[in-house]
């Protein structure tokens, strides 16, 4: 998971890495929550 800086920018420095069960779960979970409520972009 990659993280932005408070500039808007993605920070290419750090992340977040777990081969945990749970953290891979959580990973899902939290992927489907915002892929169910994207809404398309105009332009």
């Amino acid at each position: 998971m990659g993280f932005l800086l408070r500039n808007g920018k993605y920070d290419t420095e750090s992340g977040l890495l777990s081969f945990d069960d749970t953290a891979i779960k959580w990973g899902f979970e939290l992927y489907s929550y915002f892929k169910k409520n994207a809404v398309p972009m105009e332009g």
